[in-house]
């Protein structure tokens, strides 16, 4: 039974997993919240602080996923290392040792999953969820442990407390082993370094040492930066391994030498000895030698004789083959020749003319029917092709209601549109007036007045109030707004200069500046006289003698030119938006009409796809009947076809044929001829042969046995 706590070799229990999601519980100032990481990317990490980024636990965070990976920088096998993990716990700035703000417990969760199965590898359970958890505690033992579990297996919670709860909750149920620091690295990633990284603070470790990854890489020496490449490869076990396998080796060859020296001393001597033994032996060995050649003479002879006798029986069963084909090709050929007569082949002409015309006959009309629907099962497919194209996309509701919402929807994205461009008008327009505030200018009457040479400003700009004269002033000047002001000595020349403006206001008087005005333009301190003498408030509005009353109460300031700036960029935000409300709108409005026709389109597809699907149906049941009704006629053609081509062909060349057909005849007869004093020779030499052979086996024997009497020793 296969589990998801299987080993993947040499990568432990995570195997090819990548981490992707982190979530730490009492870790520092971070939040209890999962962080969802993408693997393969980079990932920037910030925060804020009680000023800036600074004390906002990005380096808390850092060491986290450093630790849970196994990074070697934690020195694990250090016996200060649980002192430096819980350091990571939460534990506010100022704190008195021993407060109990100060957490005891707390946790650090990562999930690990399976990319994506390369085309060259199935996928396995190893590449399934899972959950490695890791408790800290800060004066309980074992401060430091690390545990899996299969899937998805987060605290959950809404608030902190109810996460910490439900953390320690699913830590006591987790099931299984659970490593202290100097396994869980190895049973984790396996016996290679899975995670290498540059952290200035390791919970209460700070890095003492220059790393790669570090910004002083030019203070290391080459031998660091290699020793540091090994382990980040992995490698630092296989090398040593290597090294110890070396020096077995220089002393097992030095042995290997000595050994090698005692066995050539004990080899000459034993050269020695067999060379005595030799020369004893040598003589009988010769005489042996001489019997086994004799023997070997003997049997070769007799082996090469049975064989000469044996191709010679080929030989002669071949040559009796020949002499019959040849016999058969002489008939045959005889045969054929007394076929080849003019009449015969003319008559078998008309013949497989006649069986050519009735087999095409017969053939046309269903031909005629098969090829039609081909062509029209051609277009079908075509047309089908681009309806499921189409279709694709369909959810299933029907066309006509389809058509409904895309009518509502057409006519709302209309309403949008229009929406969108008053809005853009009102746009246009704040933005208009905010200009027109800003640059103070009154319209063409202030045009005229600066052609005249007359030195004028709007009344609403000039004036500057405190904030206690506003609920009198700021009512009793509305009906002056857009006055213009210009000093009492140019006024006959404003009003001349503006005889053409009717209903113009001028504002034109000398009097002493009124209690509560802080500043105001030439020409104005005469109406802000009157209205300082003569208005009063009554209940949240202005009057001037009873005669004219302005409801007041204006949230901010009306008067003074930076708060008509001020007006007038507020309401020019407003519209701006607005604007943006009305674009989003009409973007979705037409967003919305632009699904609901992609969803008619494909809806009419589907309906259509449907009825071609069912025609293609149809025709291919069609073609499988006409082919199969087609098939016995094609063959009927291609034979009577094949046949009248054949008489043709022998029409033709009736007479080159006869005289080819006569020459062959000769020939294959001088053939026969050869062939049957080839046999008689055959059987001459193999007489020979076994006459001969045995007379000369008996007289090579005799001899060989005289020589070898000759030979034994007296």
């Amino acid at each position: 039974m296969t589990t998801t706590r299987q080993r993947t070799v040499s990568r432990g229990i995570v195997g090819r997993r990548r981490i992707v999601c982190l979530q730490t519980v009492d870790i520092g100032r971070l939040t209890s919240d999962p962080v969802y990481l993408t693997p393969g990317g980079f990932i920037a990490v910030t925060g804020e602080g009680p000023v800036d980024s600074n004390e906002s636990s990005k380096t808390t965070l850092e060491a986290a996923l450093s630790l849970i990976h196994g990074d070697p920088g934690w020195r694990q096998d250090s016996p200060q290392f649980s002192g430096y993990a819980a350091s990571l716990l939460f534990n506010p700035p100022n704190a008195p040792t021993g407060a109990r703000v100060r957490a005891e417990m707390g946790f650090i969760v990562a999930v690990f999953m399976g990319l994506p199965a390369e085309p060259s590898r199935e996928p396995t359970n190893g590449d399934g969820p899972l959950t490695v958890w890791v408790r800290i505690r800060r004066y309980d033992d074992p401060a430091f442990e690390v545990a899996t579990a299969p899937g998805f297996r987060l605290a959950f919670g809404d608030t902190q407390a109810e996460r910490l709860a439900d953390a320690k909750r699913v830590w006591s149920t987790l099931r299984g082993p659970k490593w202290g620091p100097q396994r869980y690295a190895r049973e984790l990633y396996g016996p290679g370094v899975s995670c290498l990284s540059y952290v200035s603070k390791r919970g209460g470790r700070n890095e003492q040492r220059t790393t790669l990854l570090g910004s002083d890489v030019s203070q290391l020496t080459p031998e660091q930066i290699a020793a540091q490449l090994i382990d980040l490869a992995g490698m630092r076990q296989l090398l040593d391994n290597e090294a110890t396998q070396r020096i077995d080796f220089f002393r097992l060859t030095r042995q290997l030498k000595a050994k090698e020296k005692e066995v050539g001393t004990a080899a000459t001597s034993v050269a020695n000895f067999t060379r005595e033994v030799e020369s004893i032996d040598g003589r009988l060995q010769l005489l042996d030698e001489a019997e086994r050649a004799r023997d070997r003479y003997v049997a070769t002879t007799v082996r090469q004789t049975l064989g000469d006798l044996a191709d010679l029986r080929r030989s002669r069963a071949e040559a009796a083959d020949a002499v019959e084909r040849a016999s058969l090709r002489v008939a045959e050929i005889t045969d054929r020749l007394a076929r080849l007569d003019r009449t015969i082949v003319d008559r078998e002409l008309a013949r497989t003319a006649d069986e050519v015309s009735a087999a095409r006959l017969a053939r046309q009309p269903v031909a005629h029917r098969y090829e039609q629907l081909a062509i029209d099962l051609k277009f079908i497919e075509r047309d089908l092709a681009k309806a499921q194209g189409l279709a694709a996309s369909w959810s299933g509701r029907r066309a006509d209601a389809v058509a409904v919402d895309l009518a509502r929807a057409r006519d709302e994205a209309d309403h949008a549109t229009a929406e969108q461009r008053l809005a853009a008008e009102r746009q246009r327009a704040a933005e208009q007036h905010l200009d027109a505030v800003r640059r103070g200018t009154a319209g063409p009457a202030g045009d005229r007045l600066t052609t005249a040479g007359i030195e004028w400003q709007l009344l609403s700009d000039g004036v500057e109030l405190a904030t206690e004269a506003r609920a009198l002033f700021e009512p009793l000047l509305e009906p002056f707004f857009g006055a213009i002001c210009v000093a009492p000595k140019d006024e006959s020349d404003a009003v001349t200069a503006l005889a053409d403006f009717p209903g113009a206001q001028l504002v034109s008087g000398s009097a002493p500046m009124p209690a509560g005005v802080l500043a105001a333009p030439p020409g104005a301190a005469g109406l802000l006289s009157w209205i300082a003498t003569d208005g009063q408030l009554i209940d949240g509005a202005a009057s001037l003698r009873g005669l004219v009353t302005v409801v007041g109460g204006f949230a901010q300031p009306t008067i003074g030119r930076h708060a008509r700036v001020t007006a007038a960029s507020a309401a020019w935000q407003t519209a701006i938006d607005a604007r943006r409300e009305a674009d989003d709108r009409a973007a979705e409005a037409r967003e919305q009409a632009n699904a609901f026709a992609a969803e008619l389109a494909a809806a009419e597809a589907e309906q259509q796809r449907v009825e071609l699907d069912d025609r293609r149906d149809s025709a291919r049941r069609h073609i499988a009947s006409i082919t199969r009704e087609l098939a016995p006629l094609n063959e009927a053609v291609e034979r009577a076809d094949s046949a009248h081509r054949d008489a043709q062909a022998a029409r033709r060349g009736l007479e080159e044929r006869r005289t080819e057909v006569a020459d062959h005849l000769k020939t294959c007869r001088t053939e026969l001829d050869r062939m049957n004093a080839h046999y008689a020779d055959v059987l001459r030499g193999h007489l020979i042969l076994v006459c001969g052979g045995l007379s000369g086996l008996v007289t090579a024997i005799e001899l060989i046995n005289y020589e070898l009497s000759a030979c034994v020793p007296q």
